[in-house]
């Protein structure tokens, strides 16, 4: 007995032949579902961890397309590793096999634990490999800016009328170097970019402009489309591509080439943060090289959609690709059960996502303490911790310089790590967005701030960035994940340390989970 995938039920139906006789009265799903459930039965050791049922159950899955929809702290990593030790062990020649994961650290994190030589690469290193490294030279992130500022300062500068209509101003008396000093400019050069970016990663070409509805943006758009035209000039006059442009070229590659691939089997970890080009590029390598996707993540933690990023792709897998199961892997070994329901209960609030019941076996009584914002809370709070003898701390914030308001003369920052004078240990404070992927036992959330800078950030996109990047169906949809992810990191506790001005998100688990939150008084 084996797995059964589409391309074999196509063949099944095809031909009647002595397979088609044996199985014509038999339900194919029904078949895998019992070669599933015997597989499993067998014990499964991964990196000296034995997988539980549900991994198992992933792994064993072998269709075309399969979607693995796993929580927070369930052991996704080691899923991962177990499905390509896995093929290995079933036949598949490990240069047959391509991982793919967001980042240069993911990567480096995700080769460790694998003990085969199997290419782990990001999107944008595949792309180069597809596309050659002589071809082109890679260009500044810086580059953009340049030509945004090249254009304003050369086109803009001595048309009044325009800067006045940009900011929305009937007065003609302002100057450029008035204008480009207020707060209104900046926004402005940031949609611009931004624009542009999106634009890109969503593959789309130079010919979408002319299907857009302008009437609205039509003095905004018509400079962004100048600016997108001069980028591209200055791209192509200097033999450069920047990031987005290596997918799209990779993929133009593939279709005109159609380069000899050898991958069986794609694997792509933190699905949840694919961009439609990305996707496009998988799916030409799978045009050519006939490849099996497996595809791992948690719509519930896709929070990168300020990049391109697109969680309908996760959400309505079934949609994009042909011949594709869905599969959810749902005990956490992290989070205790008290944490989940709260944690899930606030995320689910949302229901465009994959709905998924999470279980632990951890038991944990209030893992949600709330503690008063006061003049050097954060000493007090360390040193309450220390006196429990926690060590393993995490700080977390929205932003970048959250911290800042927390510090005083007692701590040193060096980057990412937090010195605190009263103690021997070194704290590390990251962004939400930043700690995606790791767990400490004890997390302490700050900012929690009902502010426009604060979490939510109610800070809003501008309206004519939903031409091409899909606006939020749920208020605050994801500054609700990135919370949701914060929540999730602890092996313990979390720590909310809570201002007068609270966060509508701190409130609302307030009223929703009093069951399993604590105030401290400390």
């Amino acid at each position: 007995m084996h797995y059964i995938d589409y391309n074999e039920r196509k063949l099944i139906y095809k031909y009647n032949n002595k397979i088609y006789r044996k199985l014509k009265d038999m339900d194919i799903n029904l078949h895998n579902k019992r070669y599933i459930k015997k597989e499993c039965i067998k014990n499964l050791l991964v990196n000296g961890y034995e997988l539980d049922k549900e991994q198992k159950e992933a792994i064993y899955t072998d269709e075309i397309n399969t979607l693995v929809v796993a929580g927070a702290g369930s052991g996704k990593t080691l899923t991962i590793v177990g499905k390509i030790e896995y093929l290995i062990n079933s036949g598949i020649d490990e240069r047959e096999i391509l991982c793919i994961s967001l980042t240069n650290d993911a990567c480096n994190n995700l080769s460790s634990k694998i003990k085969y030589n199997v290419e782990v690469l990001t999107f944008h290193k595949l792309a180069l490999n597809i596309i050659g490294y002589d071809k082109y030279k890679i260009c500044s992130s810086k580059m953009l800016n340049y030509v945004v500022d090249e254009y304003f300062e050369s086109i803009i500068y001595n048309n009044k009328e325009m800067i006045c209509t940009l900011l929305g101003l009937s007065n003609k008396k302002i100057t450029y170097t008035s204008f480009i000093k207020t707060k209104e400019f900046n926004s402005i050069k940031q949609t611009i970019i931004t624009f542009i970016s999106l634009f890109k990663a969503n593959g789309y070409s130079v010919d979408y402009f002319c299907k857009l509805d302008v009437k609205e943006y039509h003095n905004l758009l018509s400079i962004i489309v100048d600016i997108y035209i001069l980028y591209y000039k200055e791209l192509k006059s200097q033999n450069l591509i920047d990031f987005d442009d290596m997918l799209s070229i990779a993929i133009e590659e593939i279709r005109s080439h159609g380069l000899n691939l050898k991958y069986k089997y794609i694997i792509i970890d933190e699905f949840q943060d694919t961009s439609l080009v990305k996707l496009n590029l998988i799916k030409a390598i799978q045009s050519v090289a006939h490849s099996k996707l497996f595809v791992v993540g948690d719509d519930f933690q896709s929070i990168y959609k300020f990049t391109g990023c697109n969680i309908d792709i996760f959400v309505n897998f079934e949609s994009y690709v042909k011949y594709a199961k869905t599969v959810k892997i749902t005990h956490t070994y992290r989070n205790s059960q008290q944490l989940v329901d709260v944690a899930s209960s606030f995320v689910l609030k949302n229901k465009h996502q994959i709905y998924k019941h999470i279980v632990s076996n951890k038991k944990r009584h209030k893992p949600i303490k709330l503690v008063h914002y006061q003049k050097d809370i954060l000493d007090k709070l360390l040193n309450y911790l220390n006196s429990k003898k926690e060590t393993d701390i995490l700080l977390l914030g929205r932003n970048n310089n959250d911290i800042n308001k927390y510090l005083n003369d007692n701590y040193k920052r060096d980057g990412d790590c937090i010195k605190y004078n009263h103690s021997d240990q070194d704290i590390k404070y990251l962004t939400v967005h930043r700690s995606k992927g790791l767990e400490c036992d004890c997390v302490v959330l700050l900012n929690l701030y009902d502010d426009i800078m604060g979490f939510p950030c109610k800070i809003k996109d501008a309206k004519v960035l939903s031409l091409i990047n899909k606006e939020d169906r749920f208020l605050f949809e994801e500054e609700r994940r990135l919370f949701y992810v914060a929540l999730t990191r602890t092996k313990k506790d979390i720590y909310l340390i809570c201002p007068l001005n609270m966060s509508i998100f701190v409130k609302e688990i307030i009223r929703d989970s009093k069951n399993h939150i604590e105030w401290l008084d400390i």
